[in-house]
């Protein structure tokens, strides 16, 4: 069983690269995004499956904040809707990638989905993954 609760998130402007090839392209993807910033402290870094009509698009994302003038950097911008989620901590997932999946399926199985959101993956550290499952209210 998978410690999971329920949380609200507020919506969270971002820039992306989307992923080419899902899942093999993942790792790729973010390596893209983090060559356009000199430094990556500070940076807020999500993955993000949404569904994009007749299927599913990956889109490796970071948080627009302050620090992040948009026009220089020239990435497509994409705001993660906020709402209620259902969330579970993954513990050094670099070497548990095929436990995000499971975790998915647990809370698919333990809540209703709300199909309009998408499923967020929320990089914390290079140790710590957070998931966000988008519930129905």
């Amino acid at each position: 069983m998978i410690p999971k609760k329920i949380i609200r998130l507020d919506n969270i402007p971002c820039m992306y690269i989307k992923v080419e090839t899902f899942p093999t392209g993942i790792d790729k993807a973010f390596k893209k995004l983090e060559s356009h910033f000199k430094s990556l402290k500070g940076k807020k870094f999500y993955g993000v499956l949404k569904n994009d009509g007749d299927n599913y698009g990956y889109y490796a994302c970071v948080k627009i904040d302050s620090s992040l003038d948009t026009e220089i950097y020239k990435l497509p911008e994409y705001t993660i809707p906020g709402g209620s989620y259902a969330s579970a901590k993954l513990d050094d997932w670099r070497n548990n990638l095929q436990k995000i999946k499971e975790i998915h399926k647990e809370l698919s199985t333990n809540f209703e989905e709300d199909e309009t959101r998408p499923f967020i993956e929320y990089y914390k550290s290079y140790k710590e993954l957070v998931l966000y499952f988008p519930v129905k209210k």
